[in-house]
């Protein structure tokens, strides 16, 4: 990832619903890889306003 990023190429990584997806992408846009998230919302409105407030700490792109 870090490679095709520096050639200036971009990637497309899909995760399943196995494990903490949720933390995985936090952890990688904190680490200066720049990431879009494609997912619908949560329907438990407190869970989906957790994870939105996650996300725009590590500036993680929600895509709806």
């Amino acid at each position: 990832m870090r490679r095709a990023l520096q050639e200036g190429r971009g990637l497309v990584v899909t995760v399943s619903h196995f494990g903490n997806w949720e933390l995985m992408g936090i952890v990688a846009a904190a680490n200066g890889f720049p990431l879009h998230a494609i997912g619908k919302p949560h329907k438990n409105p407190f869970v989906y306003d957790f994870i939105e407030r996650l996300r725009e700490m590590t500036e993680l792109q929600h895509i709806h």
